[in-house]
């Protein structure tokens, strides 16, 4: 996922946040030798989601998205890192100084 172009994360991100048992995601890219950077994505699942909602989250991706947008991996977290007007700090979650 190109750095350059949010449109994809944004994409990825309203397609994963459509599963009923999502409370709220956010996709970054993360550096890959082979093509520059692919997705991961950090989900906080709704409060009854299941204990397998990141395996459940890797067929409705699959269903729903390219190959190639799909995320490589989901961790699941009880929150996302805010600023103070509540915007995602996608560099905390791609483990950037800030």
């Amino acid at each position: 996922m190109p750095t350059a172009g949010t449109a994809s994360t944004v994409e990825v991100e309203a397609v994963i946040s459509a599963h009923p048992d999502v409370f709220d995601v956010a996709v970054v890219g993360m550096p890959d030798p082979v093509r520059d950077e692919v997705p991961i994505a950090f989900v906080v699942p709704a409060p009854e989601a299941p204990d397998t909602l990141d395996v459940e989250l890797v067929a409705w991706c699959a269903q729903r998205l390219s190959k190639a947008k799909r995320p490589r991996s989901f961790t699941i977290v009880d929150e996302l890192p805010r600023t103070s007007v509540g915007k995602i700090r996608k560099f905390v979650l791609r483990g950037e100084d800030g």
